[in-house]
């Protein structure tokens, strides 16, 4: 299989993706509380306004309402996310596939205690 052929190129690819996915998920549930607060503020403006009662009745159902309201624009920040693709896949990746898979088998491959405890220090 691909993974068992190419360790790193399979790391870096699964946890590069991985990486990126988990900071596109981040941007946007960060996005949307600021397109939330930024609809709250508006529409403490609108009922702070000295005339908004009618404001209220101008609108549909006599409740106020924002331009802001509905869909929000979400933008990616590509730089952000190249950040995140190379973090997951170098280090994430390949560096912890050649410590877990090639450095720490060094100091044995049991699970008894010393051979625990020696790949807990390294792995330190």
């Amino acid at each position: 299989t691909f993974y068992k052929e190419n360790p790193f190129k399979g790391a870096f690819l699964t946890c590069s993706i991985k990486g990126c996915s988990a900071d596109m998920v981040a941007q946007f549930i960060a996005s949307k509380r600021e397109h939330r607060e930024e609809e709250d503020r508006r529409m403490q403006e609108l009922e702070d306004h000295p005339f908004h009662t009618m404001v209220k009745k101008a609108t549909r159902g006599g409740e106020l309402s924002s331009e802001l309201e509905g869909r929000h624009k979400f933008n990616i920040d590509w730089s952000r996310s190249l950040v995140f693709i190379l973090y997951g896949g170098l280090y994430q990746g390949m560096a912890q596939e050649f410590i877990y898979n090639r450095v720490l088998p060094i100091f044995g491959t049991g699970t008894d205690m010393k051979t625990v405890a020696r790949k807990v220090a390294v792995d330190m």
